[in-house]
């Protein structure tokens, strides 16, 4: 019985592990695109100041970088809202 038990826990191991792999390589399989067109991408990174508002070509855009990471971080992690109106790259907007 304890045979069986261990050869289980094994089993199951396998396959979280297998699992966590597969996972890991799917939600990280767009990390180096980011920049290439940030707001369409699932992925947009919050984590680091990378996005200016020269790298958006319309106002949806940055609007959509900038409340991602408000939402994610509560901060404006890129300074795409300068003037704190909470309009993210005023220049594309108007």
């Amino acid at each position: 019985m304890d045979k069986i038990i261990r050869n289980l826990i094994i089993v199951v191991c396998i396959i979280f592990i297998a699992l966590f792999v597969v996972l890991f390589f799917l939600v990280n399989s767009n990390v180096g695109n980011n920049l290439d067109n940030p707001s369409m991408n699932e992925s947009v990174d919050c984590s680091t100041d990378i996005y200016n508002c020269e790298d958006f070509t319309n106002c949806e855009e940055a609007r959509v970088v900038f409340n991602k990471c408000m939402n994610f971080t509560s901060s404006d992690i890129h300074g795409l809202d300068l003037d704190k109106d909470g309009i993210a790259c005023n220049s594309l907007c108007e």
